[in-house]
C-alpha cells in the first residue's frame, strides 16, 4: 500500500509536534529554592527617567485658530439648578450648562464669560470659558451664592471673543431665595 502525498505531510506534523513536546518535558526545570538568607525582594536596576517631549502646537490645539474662523455659543440645556428653582438663603450653586461651540474658532483662554444683566449672586465677570474646539460640546460653569433675602432673581451671562466682542446664544440661572 502506498502512502498518499498529503497522508505524508500529517505523518511528519503530527510526528515533528509530538517531538517538540517531549523535548520541553525533557528540559531541566529550574528550582527557586528559598532559604532564610535568601531576600524577599531585590531592587530591579535603575534605568534612566526618560526625558518627556516638548509640547508643540499641533493643528487641533484649541490655541491656535482657523483662518477667518466664526465664534457661535449654542446653548444645549441646563445641567443643574433648573430655571426657577427654589434654593435656600445664602447657599452655594454651582450652575452648569451644556453648551455647543457650533462655530469654527477654538476657544481658548482668550475668551471669557461675562454678566450681561441681573445680579451677579456672588460671581465675578468676567470668568474664564472652558476650552473647547470648534464643533464639540462643553460644560459651561460658575459658582453663585444665593441672596440671603427672599425673592426671584437672575443672571445673564454671555461669551466674548479674544478682541471683547460678544457672540453666540445667552445663558442664565434663575431662582426663588423662599421667605423663611
Amino acid at each position: 500500500m502506498q502512502i498518499k502525498p498529503i497522508h505524508r505531510v500529517i505523518i511528519l506534523a503530527i510526528t515533528l509536534s509530538l517531538l517538540a513536546g517531549g523535548c520541553a518535558a525533557l528540559r531541566p526545570v529550574r528550582s527557586l529554592a528559598y532559604s532564610e538568607t535568601s531576600p524577599i525582594f531585590v531592587a530591579p536596576t535603575r534605568l534612566p527617567t526618560p526625558t518627556p517631549p516638548k509640547p508643540t502646537q499641533s493643528p487641533n490645539s484649541v490655541d491656535s485658530q482657523p483662518a477667518n474662523c466664526t465664534n457661535v455659543l449654542s446653548f444645549e440645556k441646563d445641567l443643574t439648578i433648573p430655571d426657577s428653582s427654589y434654593v435656600d438663603p445664602g447657599s452655594s450653586l454651582d450652575k452648569q450648562w451644556l453648551v455647543k461651540n457650533s462655530g469654527t474658532c477654538n476657544w481658548n483662554d482668550s475668551y471669557s464669560l461675562r454678566m450681561l444683566e441681573g445680579d451677579s449672586l456672588g460671581a465675578t465677570s468676567p470668568q474664564p470659558i472652558v476650552p473647547a474646539r470648534g464643533g464639540v460640546e462643553a460644560t459651561i460653569r460658575i459658582l453663585f451664592t444665593a441672596p440671603t433675602e427672599p425673592g426671584n432673581y437672575y443672571s445673564k451671562w454671555k461669551a466674548y471673543d479674544a478682541d471683547g466682542q460678544p457672540f453666540g446664544d445667552f445663558f442664565e440661572i434663575v431662582i426663588n431665595v423662599p421667605s423663611k
